[in-house]
């Protein structure tokens, strides 16, 4: 038998002299993850179409140069996103591991202590979904939960209306976190869609709102 026709899991992690393009595993049958994080891979997610990789479930290209693998600015993240989006609720069931962090080398990228814990720059990249509705959130390193040093919801779909299928789903989970977040005493970023620039760190390190979880942080120590 020939390897296309029987490889269900392939697994390569940071196997740098490993090359070639994406879809070249596009026709393999059989294929339930693809574990590729980190090696010379190139493409791009987007091209991805609904015939190919037909039983594909676990997909993780973090760290190559396929598309949607590094995240090199900031504004990247929509249509990034949005790709990992669609790849998720066309192909189910499938998941994609996206943990995507800004490249250290990112002009958008500064390392800034904070004067209390998750107040470094919300640098990592995750997808949420909250039943039928899907968007994407700027996190902490230090905290996947999105809720402590984290930036708000950016929403990907429509909020869905009371007579769809899912509402209550959504309307039960996205409280539920919401809750969650806004108990949340100490963060600096609530209320912001991305993380701010260095400057509007800085401003927000030293303004009212973060002189008193400063103070309120000691305390609380």
């Amino acid at each position: 038998l020939h390897l296309k026709d029987t490889l269900e899991v392939l697994r390569l992690p940071v196997c740098r002299h490993v090359s070639g393009t994406l879809l070249t595993l596009a026709d393999f049958p059989l294929l339930r993850e693809l574990h590729i994080p980190r090696t010379g891979v190139t493409g791009d997610i987007r091209d991805i179409r609904p015939e190919q990789f037909p039983s594909l479930q676990i997909l993780n290209v973090q760290g190559t140069e396929v598309y949607g693998g590094r995240l090199s600015r900031i504004g990247d993240a929509p249509a990034i996103m949005a790709a990992y989006r669609r790849l998720m609720t066309h192909r189910r069931p499938f998941r994609c591991q996206i943990s995507l962090r800004l490249d250290h080398d990112s002009p958008d990228n500064y390392s800034m202590q904070g004067p209390f814990p998750f107040t470094d720059m919300p640098s990592c990249l995750r997808l949420r979904n909250f039943g039928p509705r899907w968007g994407y959130q700027w996190t902490s390193p230090f905290d996947s939960s999105g809720r402590r040093g984290s930036c708000e919801i950016n929403w990907l779909d429509p909020e869905p209306y009371p007579c769809d299928e899912g509402y209550r789903e959504y309307c039960n989970a996205h409280r539920a976190f919401q809750t969650e977040y806004d108990d949340i005493q100490f963060n600096l970023f609530r209320g912001l869609a991305h993380p701010p620039t260095e400057r509007e760190w800085n401003r927000l390190i030293i303004s009212p709102e973060g002189i008193r979880m400063a103070r309120e942080w000691n305390l609380y120590m």
